[in-house]
């Protein structure tokens, strides 16, 4: 969060955080700090699927649009694959009908992992939002490797 804050001293931009209910027990949680920023914690509904041999956790936030629409972003700041219901039903659907440009921001693919059944769907999803994203922002060497490999421009 400490970018955030930092974006938020600027008197010219303002950000705000739109989250959910975490797992806190799992890599999925939230940041402890959230000052200084203007957030809002929406309506969660949590679940676990298992594909390919692991437990993949995934987050809904029903009432996500109607927030975004009521804030009325200049760009929306995305959490990549862990996010992928709310990218997929809300975020890119509200950036597409007004226009707003999406950051990406995710690690990136594991190298040489065989994704089957629902992995390898869920892999392909991804990749689509991947690529229509105006910005693929990622914080390793891995990320930039895979983004290289998909055809971004880095």
């Amino acid at each position: 969060m400490p970018v955030f804050q930092k974006l938020n001293s600027y008197d010219d931009i303002s950000v705000a955080a739109f989250y959910s209910e975490g797992f806190e027990d799992r890599r999925v949680r939230n940041a402890r700090n959230i000052d200084g920023i203007e957030h809002f914690k929406l309506f969660t509904i949590k679940g676990s699927v298992s594909s390919s041999k692991r437990e993949a956790l995934f987050i809904i936030t029903p009432n996500l649009f109607k927030k975004l629409y009521q804030f009325k972003p200049d760009v929306i700041f995305a959490e990549g694959a862990a996010n992928i219901f709310n990218n997929l039903l809300f975020i890119f659907p509200f950036a597409k009908i007004f226009k707003i440009p999406i950051i990406w921001h995710t690690s990136g693919e594991l190298e040489n992992y065989p994704y089957k059944g629902l992995s390898k769907i869920y892999r392909k999803l991804v990749r689509q939002l991947e690529l229509r994203s105006e910005i693929f922002l990622s914080y390793s060497s891995l990320g930039l490797r895979y983004a290289k490999n998909i055809g971004l421009n880095t």
